[in-house]
């Protein structure tokens, strides 16, 4: 196999979220690092936050495009009231998806009060996760489309009117 050969079949790998930060912010690890593995491989900037230390530093620091956000920080015993209190003061333009491993209407709602764009319980499937991060970021008109999606949306808009207008066999 040549070199050209080669290079044409591997796959085109587009950075879907290049320029863009995250801020992850969980006292688990093990969700973090997911966060951070799946996020980073597709161009974000990932920072990252087990504590209430460790976010107000970040969250002052820089502006991130999307937060993700455990309601509970169990071992600084703070809720998502006082997180979404601080990015509120420090990171207004972030769009905060609240992602909790105890989900209730109290918190939810108190979550989407406080401007969060999304409110997801854990486990959360990542491309579940991924989806909630792009209608975040195409809200704040942030995400760019492929040529290909752009096109497959054109044709679907354009299948949707000539359907509508009584066009198609």
């Amino acid at each position: 196999m040549t070199k050209e050969a080669a290079v044409e079949e591997a796959p085109s790998i587009e950075l879907e979220y290049a320029n863009l930060r995250m801020l992850c912010v969980d006292d688990e690890p093990t969700f973090v690092e997911t966060y951070r593995k799946y996020f980073g491989k597709r161009g974000f900037e990932v920072d990252a936050a087990s504590n209430l230390s460790d976010f107000e530093q970040l969250v002052r620091e820089r502006h991130h495009h999307v937060i993700l956000l455990d309601y509970y920080l169990d071992a600084d015993k703070v809720s998502g009231d006082t997180l979404m209190a601080l990015v509120e003061q420090h990171d207004r333009d972030a769009s905060v998806l609240v992602v909790t491993g105890r989900p209730s209407l109290e918190t939810a709602v108190a979550s989407l009060r406080q401007r969060a764009f999304d409110y997801l319980s854990k486990p959360v499937k990542i491309d579940e996760l991924a989806k909630a991060v792009n209608r975040a970021l195409e809200a704040k008109g942030l995400l760019r489309m492929s040529a290909s999606e752009l096109q497959r949306r054109i044709g679907e808009k354009i299948r949707e009117g000539r359907k509508s207008l009584g066009l198609t066999l």
